[in-house]
């Protein structure tokens, strides 16, 4: 399926529209190569890493590598306020991402 989605956007390239159109879609950007905590412009290693306000909507998620180091990875996600409500209220979901 992957290789025939990439021949289809060979033949015939298109811009990934940005937004959440639908509004139960769910976008990655980014990527765990990008050094991101390497970067020091004199003040030490960077505490967090963030993408800017730019191209925000609710559903998108960007990932880089953690600053851990060792595989790990940092999350920025967006989300529409009534999402992070809801899922701030899901017990189930809250006890596996808090401490």
């Amino acid at each position: 399926m992957v290789s025939r989605f990439i021949e289809d956007w060979e033949s015939n390239p298109r811009c990934f529209p940005l937004g959440n159109l639908d509004g139960a879609s769910m976008t990655m950007g980014s990527s765990p190569r990008f050094p991101m905590y390497d970067n020091d412009f004199g003040w030490g290693r960077p505490l967090a890493v963030r993408s800017g306000k730019a191209n925000k909507f609710d559903g998108k998620i960007s990932a880089f590598p953690g600053r851990e180091g060792n595989g790990t990875v940092d999350l920025e996600v967006v989300l529409a306020p009534e999402a992070m409500a809801a899922i701030e209220s899901d017990h189930e979901f809250m006890q596996f991402v808090s401490l």
